[in-house]
Order: structure tokens, then sequence, then C-alpha cells
């Protein structure tokens, strides 16, 4: 039988069931095979379907356009069903059954890409003047969107952010609108027509989306136009790219002095700030944007004439900018930090009534000074010549939340809500080191959802070491026996942790300086000791979060700008490299303004030598602070004084090293610090370790010991 009359014969059977002829064994064995065959090829058919869909959900992360189901040329099965089977090879087959959907799919595209571009709605249009309602520019942001960009998630490039699907797509284009307003206002580039000169290339630019979120709240939606500056050559279109910040301790040095002096602060915003200097380097261009209207339809490329986001040399042509509109205002730079500016209202540079300071990072400024006249003098010259925004009295800086108290001017500085979302975001991972620590201990099963509380940043006993094991487990271990044991795939986590945890202890908390520091040696290679500890460290934030820095005014003014450190070491205290831990603490206005807990770089013969190691360091810093104080308009009178807890280290400082001693090879820090001793710059002066509160920063103290020093480093705000 041929194929022609079995299939004719198959026909006759579907239509009139009750009509079907007897079949010899000869036309049953044929009607078997032309069934599998069917079979076979329909499951075929089938498995390439899905897995062009699942190629188009990889690639494109949605289903098919509708018109395209609706043609009914991929989505039925019954359209591409093969009754006989075929004379192409199976695997040929199935190779081609396999790329038919996705073939079908680039020849439904072309058609919307081509009209795309061939009107020109996607490079020569603005955003402003984008007709989103026509048909081809909802096709194309549905086409070329790789993810359906829920509203909590920030759009990856610009046909992302136009998406008619998302329900945030008018606050996207409204921030884009006023970000080229920005750039129209600030003359940033000229429209270029014809060839590049020789050896100029035309840079890419790409849309950078971002909420803006303040405690957790939703703020406003920016978006900036940057240049993909990974693409630039050094000696073409960029040359120096270096560009200062104000420093932390200068941060909280100002505030302190803002305490004491009764000063007001006022925090102002650039808008555009990179938009605003003149650029450093000739023939630098850039390739039509998106979203980008020209008034010349022929310009191929864009011209720039200032800075711009996303360029190397941007942040310092900014900073220079900047300064050079500060120096015409009559300020004068630090010269122990660049970006602190000052004014003084009289020749011996002291502070009094009508000085004003001015500290900025990039595009974040403060402004402080007794004399509101004098800081609205100074806003007003920053408004004529730059976008700003008068953000008022500083509520949020750089994270830091400032609060201030009416009544009695005390500044207080905490990470609050940082430190609140560490704990949420970590919390799973505590619990469940909750449950095996009890399980372990208790013999009971622990299903609690509740953190414990820890009055400690470390256990007191705690010893870290580095462990070389080879025992695997996801996170923690059922049991807690072998404190040794390491944990192979964790060290992203442990390290994600800590990185958080230092950001923190950098800023706002000086009383887990000694346990971050620690920590953070073992994030090459984590064990269970070491995630124990990291546990407890959450723990312990969980139970004072609220906890930072404040700065008061005392009774006593002259104590206010005296500036008061503490200097301490941990002779040996670690127990894989037998080195010792330096920590030092300085404090200004009843608040710790630089602090440090920091491994030494060598071994030490002694404690007196350890000592002597640590002294030196602190001493380094308070020269620092006294130069800065001093061009702040607070000189320091008499030497700063440094409380130490060892005897020997007080000695050799005011008498020096006599020849027999076993300290003589110790000769470049012993010089440095008996010179400042006898410069009558730096005083060290004994105090008993029970009182020294630099010992925080060194080791784990015991309980009594945190709770009677604990209070001299944080507190609560009382805000």
């Amino acid at each position: 039988m041929s194929p022609e009359e079995a299939r004719e014969l198959y026909e006759i059977q579907t239509a009139l069931p009750s009509a079907r002829p007897k079949l010899t064994s000869t036309q049953k064995q044929e009607q078997q095979l032309l069934e599998q065959a069917k079979a076979k090829s329909l499951s075929r058919t089938q498995a390439a379907y899905k897995r062009s869909q699942r190629y188009l959900n990889r690639k494109f992360n949605r289903k098919l356009p509708a018109h395209i189901e609706r043609a009914n040329l991929v989505t039925s099965v019954d359209s591409v069903r093969v009754w006989q089977p075929s004379p192409v090879p199976p695997k040929v087959q199935t190779y081609f059954a396999a790329r038919l959907e996705t073939l079908l799919y680039i020849m439904c595209i072309i058609p919307t890409i081509a009209s795309v571009f061939m009107s020109g709605a996607i490079f020569n249009t603005n955003v402003d003047a984008v007709p989103m309602k026509e048909d081809h520019i909802e096709r194309c942001a549905y086409l070329f969107s790789k993810t359906q960009a829920p509203h909590d998630v920030d759009p990856k490039h610009y046909y992302n952010a136009i998406n008619p699907r998302r329900p945030d797509r008018t606050s996207w284009i409204s921030a884009m609108e006023d970000e080229l307003l920005s750039i129209t206002k600030c003359k940033v580039w000229e429209e270029y027509r014809g060839p590049l000169p020789t050896g100029a290339t035309a840079l890419n630019t790409t849309w950078v989306y971002k909420k803006k979120m303040i405690n957790g709240n939703l703020d406003k939606y920016k978006a900036r136009l940057c240049v993909q500056g990974c693409h630039q050559e050094k000696g073409v279109n960029f040359d120096q790219t270096y560009a200062p910040v104000v420093g932390t301790k200068a941060d909280r040095m100002l505030m302190s002095l803002a305490a004491s002096k009764e000063m007001y602060i006022r925090q102002m915003d650039v808008k555009t700030a990179f938009l605003n200097g003149d650029i450093d380097m000739p023939n630098i261009f850039l390739k039509i944007p998106n979203g980008v209207r020209l008034q010349d339809p022929s310009a191929t490329h864009l011209l720039l004439k200032k800075s711009l986001y996303g360029l190397k040399q941007s942040p310092r042509i900014w900073n220079l900018c900047l300064s050079e509109f500060l120096i015409s205002q009559g300020f004068e730079s630090f010269r122990s930090d660049r970006c602190v500016w000052v004014k003084h209202s009289n020749t011996a540079k002291l502070h009094d009534h009508n000085t004003v300071y001015c500290s900025m990072y990039v595009d974040d400024l403060l402004i402080y000074g007794a004399n509101l006249t004098q800081v609205h003098t100074l806003q007003d010259a920053l408004r004529d010549q730059f976008e700003m925004s008068d953000l008022g009295s500083p509520a949020h800086y750089l994270g830091k939340t400032i609060r201030r108290t009416s009544d009695t001017g005390a500044i207080h500085l905490d990470l609050q809500h940082y430190t609140e979302d560490i704990i949420d975001t970590f919390k799973p991972h505590i619990l469940q080191h909750q449950k095996t620590v009890e399980h372990a201990r208790m013999a009971t099963r622990y299903d609690g959802d509740t953190i414990f509380q820890r009055h400690l940043p470390m256990a007191a006993k705690a010893k870290l070491r580095v462990y070389h094991c080879s025992t695997t487990d996801p996170l923690l271990p059922e049991s807690t026996s072998d404190a040794n044991t390491d944990l192979h795939g964790t060290k992203e986590l442990y390290q994600k942790i800590m990185g958080r945890l230092t950001f923190l202890q950098c800023q706002t908390r000086p009383d887990i300086s000694f346990a971050v520091n620690a920590l953070s040696r073992y994030k090459d290679k984590p064990c269970v000791s070491h995630w124990a500890s990291l546990m407890w460290l959450l723990q312990y934030l969980h139970s004072n979060s609220a906890y930072g820095i404040t700065y008061a005014k005392s009774t006593n003014n002259a104590l206010d700008t005296t500036l008061i450190g503490y200097c301490d070491s941990d002779w040996a205290g670690d127990a894989d490299t037998s080195k010792s831990t330096t920590g030092y603490i300085f404090k200004l206005a009843g608040g710790v303004v630089s602090y440090s807990s920091k491994r030494q770089r060598s071994v030490t013969r002694s404690a007196t030598e350890a000592e002597l190691f640590a002294a030196a360091d602190a001493v380094q810093e308070a020269l620092w602070i006294r130069k800065f104080l001093a061009e702040a308009g607070f000189p320091q009178k008499q030497s700063t004084l440094i409380f130490e807890d060892n005897q020997g280290c007080i000695a050799i400082s005011e008498n020096g090293i006599n020849s027999n001693s076993r300290l003589r090879h110790v000769n470049l820090r012993m010089h440095f610090v008996e010179e400042s001793v006898q410069a009558q710059q730096i005083r060290l002066h004994y105090i008993p370790t029970r009182r020294n509160i630099a010992d925080l920063l060194t080791k784990n103290v015991s309980l009594p010991v945190q709770r009677e020093l604990f209070k001299y480093l944080v507190s609560p705000s009382r805000v």
C-alpha cells in the first residue's frame, strides 16, 4: 500500500467509524507504522516548540506577541504536523523545527525596527516629543525590554524606562526631561556635523536610573546621562583624574566645634554638579544619546564643551570649579584637609562670631557659622553661581543621621537606620545561628524568632585563630563541638557582612572597632568560631542600634576645644602572628573625633615596646588634629595630653633610651615621640588601665569594664 492510499484509508476511518472496512494483517502493520511515525513527528514538533519558548523566555523574558499567536503560526502544533514519515533525516528535522519560532519572531520584529530607525524616533527625538502612543514605539519598547521591570526595580537601560508596561514610566520620563533641561541650560555640548578629526573617537553614552531613598522612603526619581568613560584613553581624552573629598574625621571635628561654639549648620546640594566645569581636553565627541532631540538633523556627533557624568576627569573638573568660586568669595582651604574651607574676619585668623566654614563632599556642602547672616550670604552666592538645593539644617548627610537638641545645641551622629537594615538583611542567619547554639548547648530545639541581647561586641574569652580544615557545611553545623570547622561556600556572605560593618565602625561606632578589625583578618577563610563571633557582634548591634557619637557644650568653654587623647596596646594579642594591637582615641567637645584599632606591623619584644609603637601612632594623629584646629582658628595653647597606662613608655618619651636598655633598637618611633614631647606639643600622662578607654580598642574586655568605659565612647540619642 502506498502512502497516499494509507492516508485515504485513514481519513475514511476517521470520518465514518461505522463503515470501517476490515484490514488485512499487512494493512494493519502499515497503519501501525503510520501511527507511530505520526506520533513521533508530533512529539518532535512539540519538543521543538518548548525549546523555542524556553529560549524566548530566557532571552526576552516574555511570551510571543499576541499577533503571532493569533496568526496561529507557531502556537498551534496542527499547523506543522507531519502526517507521513519525512524524507529529511531526524537530526536535521529537529534542528530546523527548533529554530522555526525564532525565525518567525525575527521576521515579525524586522519591520518594527526598520520603521523606528527610518522615522528617527529613537535617536533624534527628545523624550518629551516621543510619540509614546504610536504603535511602533510601543512595540519597540516591548521588544527591546529584557524584563517586565517590576515597580521596585530600577530600569537597566533607556527602552526599559519607557516601557509602557512599567507603572512608573511617567516618573522616569519626567526625570529624563529634567536632566536634559539641565544639560541644555549649562550648554554642555555643541552639535557637530562632518567627519571626526584625525585620532578622535566618539564615546558612547548610557542612561543611569536610580531611586533616591532616605531612611527607606522614596525621595525622588533620578536619571543621569553618563558617558561610558571606560573607553577613554589617557593622553587622548583625559589626563589627571584626582579629586579629593572631605574626610570623616574632619567632618566630626567640625561637628564638635559647631556644638561647642553654638554654630548654625546649613546643608546644600548641587543639582548637576559635573555639568558646571569647562572641559579640560579638546575634541571629546559623543555619539547621539537616546532621547536627545537635535536642532540640526544632519548632525552626526556632539562636541563636549563642559564635563559630563561618567568622564574620568569630571570629579576633578568640578572640584577645581568649586574651589575657584570659594577663593573668589574670600575662603581659604585647610592644608590638613583640602576640602574644608574657612573665611576669617580678622588678620590673626582666629575664630570669632563672623567666621564661616564650608566642607564639600563632591556635590554635598555643609556650611558652619555662628553668624546666620554670614551663612546666608554664602548660600545666596552659591545659588547665584550654581543650581543649588537648600536643605536647611542637616538631618541626613552621607548616610549619617544628624540630630540636634534645641535647648542645649548638642549634636548626635548615628547610623541607626543603616544598622537596622544590616540586622534585617541578615536576620535569618542570626536566627539559624541561635538555633544551632541552643540545640548544641541545651539539647533542645530553639524555634524562636527573637534575636538575643548582647552587652559586649565580642565574648570576653573569645580567641580567634586561623584554622585549616576541610569539613564542609552550608552555614553553621548542627553541632558546635568542632570550633575549627571550615565553612566552604560562605566566604562571599562573610565578606559582605564585614564590608557593611566596616563602614559602620568607621563612621559612628568606635565601640565595635576592635571586633570588626579582628574579624576582618579571617574574611578569606572564615571558620565556625569566626562565624559565631560575627553573629555575636550582630546581636550586640541589635541591642543598641541607636547608639552613636554625641558632641555637647560643657560648662567650661576652654575645655570644649581642648584636645584629649588616650592610647593603649595589647602585647602579642594576635594568637596567629604574636603581633600587638594599637588603639587610640581623641575627644573634643565631649565626643570622639578620631579613633583607630589596628594590628601593628611588626612583632614587639616587650609590652613597653608595643606601647611605644602605639604612642607613636597616637602622637602622629594628635599632630594632625592640632594642625587642623589651628587652621580652624582654635590653636592649642598647651601640650596635647595623651593618657597612657605604661610607665616605661612615659619615661622613655621624657628621658630617652639608655644605651644599655633593651629598647635601644627602637630608634625611629622613639625619636619621633621624644621630639614631640620636647617640643611641648605632646605630653604623655599616666592613667590606670581600668580608666583608659582606649583599652576597649585593643582587646576583649569583661562586662564590668565595658559598662564603665562604654559611656565615654558612644551614647544613645537624646533628641
